[in-house]
């Protein structure tokens, strides 16, 4: 008898928890309008929130899902891993990891940068036959350089120069692998700090760019809530006013050191945005509309602001989606970046303290950084509630200093 007491004990208690799992579980809302998750981890679209609340919860119930979505780019290489869940149709909470990897991007900016880090100036003088190639050319160019960025230290680099019967030319020419010093020069004339001055550090400054060759891989965390003020983007069809949501994300960039040679002010911060979603039953569109409060670069993962600070602006977004039968999707999305680093070379440097370097001519454009807008088209499946499948076409245009990063994004959810 005692054991048919406990057997019924825990049989009540199994139905009760059962009842209330039950009783807030909700999964009512029509097929495809969960929306799918986007890289910041927030419900909407791949690369735009929406005021939809994501899952397809109800306002009864709670919902939720998790997603995998890999970005195919000519030089990188995006996977972001994220979570949502939706409280009764009315609130959103999100989270997202996104690893970039940068394969061969930075290798080349990586071994310029340490091994100029590392010039010994009075060194090469020391011995000049050691300044050939492109270390001597480049430092060659700065000390030629200094009548734009240093006249002072030009001028007494001159005299100093003088009182060794020597030119100004004859020190580039040998740094550049065209002509000789005497031996021991750099035991008279102090180059380090002056080159190291002419460059802002990038030269003669060492110091850890926070970039791996072959392995430097750019990660972000991302934390998200989103609130319905009011509007139904669904049911309420017959009018125009959309469903209107406010949320905000605050997102950590691990890559302190990267960010700091790229030029961001700062590795981690917040967003704001409001939104306004509305679907057409009628005609199977639904239109967002999204302005988003912000100073990130990259969608923050290559930092926030830039030299001159981190001041926020407003960007625009917006997506349009049309609904071919109730299990398929297409449409396209458009997302405003900002322009904190433009014309921002590696290390920092801008183009016009670069040019009086004489930097500018023996680099070229290598490692000036841009930032483009960025845009898609998209197919998505939705063979269940349960289950959806969205594959892409991502035009991103510039990322710090490659162009033309296009490429096919691809993103399974589930839903619970």
């Amino acid at each position: 008898m005692r054991l048919l007491g406990v057997a019924a004990a825990c049989a009540m208690f199994s139905s009760g928890n059962a009842m209330a799992a039950s009783s807030w579980y909700n999964n009512g809302k029509v097929l495809a309008t969960g929306g799918v998750g986007m890289v910041d981890g927030a419900g909407g679209g791949g690369i735009t929130p929406w005021a939809t609340i994501s899952g397809y919860e109800t306002r009864d119930g709670i919902n939720g899902n998790l997603s995998y979505t890999y970005v195919d780019l000519a030089n990188y290489h995006l996977n972001t891993l994220a979570g949502r869940v939706g409280f009764y149709d009315r609130l959103e909470i999100s989270y997202a990891r996104s690893n970039l990897t940068t394969g061969s991007t930075f290798n080349t900016v990586g071994l310029l940068t340490d091994t100029l880090g590392g010039v010994s100036v009075n060194g090469l003088l020391n011995d000049p036959s050691n300044a050939t190639g492109s270390v001597g050319d480049i430092v060659g160019s700065v000390l030629g350089g200094l009548s734009g960025s240093n006249p002072d230290a030009l001028s007494g680099l001159t005299d100093a120069l003088g009182g060794q019967g020597l030119e100004l030319t004859d020190l580039t020419n040998a740094l550049s692998g065209n002509g000789s010093l005497p031996t021991g020069l750099g035991d008279t004339l102090d180059l380090n700090g002056l080159v190291s001055d002419a460059t802002g550090g990038l030269v003669g400054g060492g110091g850890n760019q926070g970039i791996d060759p072959f392995n430097t891989t750019i990660t972000m965390e991302s934390f998200g809530v989103k609130l319905r003020l009011f509007g139904e983007a669904i049911y309420d069809s017959d009018n125009l006013i959309p469903q209107v949501a406010i949320g905000g994300f605050w997102k950590k960039n691990e890559n302190e050191e990267l960010l700091r040679t790229l030029g961001a002010a700062e590795s981690e911060d917040w967003e704001a945005y409001v939104a306004a979603t509305k679907i057409f039953f009628p005609i199977n569109t639904l239109v967002n509309v999204t302005a988003r409060y912000t100073s990130a670069n990259q969608t923050g993962l290559t930092g926030f602001g830039g030299p001159d600070g981190n001041d926020k602006e407003l960007r625009l977004e917006g997506s349009i989606a049309y609904l071919l039968n109730k299990g398929t999707a297409i449409g396209f999305e458009y997302q405003e970046h900002g322009e904190n680093l433009k014309d921002i070379y590696l290390g920092n440097q801008t183009a016009s303290s670069l040019g009086g370097t004489g930097l500018t001519p023996a680099l070229g454009r290598t490692l000036e950084q841009k930032e483009s807008d960025w845009y898609d088209v998209f197919v998505a499946f939705f063979p269940s509630k349960n289950l959806s499948i969205t594959m892409a076409y991502a035009m991103l245009g510039d990322i710090t200093i490659t162009p033309e990063q296009h490429g096919y994004y691809i993103s399974l959810q589930a839903d619970f």
